[in-house]
């Protein structure tokens, strides 16, 4: 059994109020409470200084076996950061502004995971996701200073993935396009397809593909956090401001995991209707019939997607439909679909 810990609470996004807030920041001072609350990160960055002044490509590029033109790459970037960061100041005081201290704060943990990308032997790999989880945390404790964060708070409506992902069933604007706007695109190129193209065996014939980008979550939960570019093919409006180009906020990492779980659970349904039916476009259609055109009754009945109430107890609804099973012509060998009622 699981306890899901976001559907007990107010669940949000920290995202961006389109203010230009850097003017606000030159004379503003950060409370004592970020010192004391942030002093492992505040005794840290000094030694990351150090660290990035010795730092050399030398031995990582002789032994990972780098060719000439990734080498002169890195070492042109390595040269780059170096010029443009080695005047900011790596001491944090209470003599700094609240943008002096943003800024040295983002630059220095782009730095140490710039670092800890190209030599992971510098820290245990938990210090490091500690260290830019709290690199992370300061950055948006600053949002909330200056205001320039808001937080988005999600409905309380909830989808359990088939492998047991949470997704909001969210329609703010921070959501790169509703999931019906992308269910439709998806439904729509599967019945535009041939027929000869569903079920050739040429490599260069069109097939169910996923994007390797979203192939697996567990990369993500894994490294504990969401690569920038991903993010944004999945959410607008997300506050990069306060990020580095890797996101660690949990709360961005349990809405993006869903949303990728549950575009993972549709293209495996398309995917079992391309190994398994005779006619995958006529069994579709008869799915869609099924299920009145709804997308979520498809997800629901077909996909082992479910969803969890509203109620004060937040059950997970798990009641199966009236209807048996769906045509054994949809699916051969004897292969069902698992059918759930709202």
């Amino acid at each position: 059994m699981r306890y899901y810990t976001e559907i007990e609470s107010d669940f949000f996004l920290p995202v961006n109020v389109k203010r230009r807030i850097n003017h606000e920041l030159d004379h503003c001072k950060l409370p004592k409470w970020f010192y004391e609350k942030y002093q492992d990160l505040i005794n840290l960055i000094p030694r990351i200084e150090e660290m990035f002044k010795e730092f050399s490509l030398d031995r990582y590029c002789n032994s990972s076996n780098y060719g000439q033109y990734r080498k002169d790459y890195l070492e042109n970037l390595l040269r780059i950061y170096k010029t443009a960061y080695l005047n900011i100041s790596s001491h944090l005081n209470e003599d700094l502004t609240l943008l002096e201290m943003k800024n040295s704060i983002q630059c220095w943990g782009n730095i140490l995971d710039f670092m800890f990308m190209i030599d992971d032997t510098l820290f245990e790999k938990e210090y490091f996701i500690y260290m830019m989880q709290l690199y992370n945390s300061a950055l948006i404790d600053i949002g909330g200073i200056d205001g320039s964060l808001a937080n988005n708070y999600l409905p309380d409506q909830w989808l359990l993935t088939s492998k047991g992902y949470l997704y909001n069933m969210q329609v703010t604007a921070h959501e790169a396009g509703s999931f019906y706007n992308y269910y439709s695109e998806k439904i729509e190129w599967f019945l535009a397809r041939t027929e000869s193209d569903i079920h050739s065996d040429s490599s260069t014939s069109e097939k169910i593909d996923p994007l390797p980008e979203f192939s697996d979550t567990s990369i993500i939960l894994k490294c504990g956090y969401v690569k920038w570019n991903v993010l944004d093919l999945l959410l607008h409006f997300i506050d990069y401001y306060h990020f580095n180009y890797k996101v660690y906020d949990s709360k961005t990492i349990t809405i993006s995991t869903g949303m990728i779980e549950l575009r993972q659970d549709l293209f495996r349904f398309l995917e079992k209707l391309e190994l398994y039916t005779d006619s995958p476009k006529d069994s579709l259609r008869k799915a869609i019939k099924i299920a009145n055109n709804k997308y979520l009754d498809i997800l629901i009945r077909c996909c082992g997607v479910s969803k969890i109430t509203s109620s004060p107890y937040k059950t997970i609804i798990l009641v199966r439909s009236q209807l048996k099973k769906i045509s054994v012509s949809i699916w051969k060998k004897d292969i069902m679909c698992v059918l759930f009622l709202l």
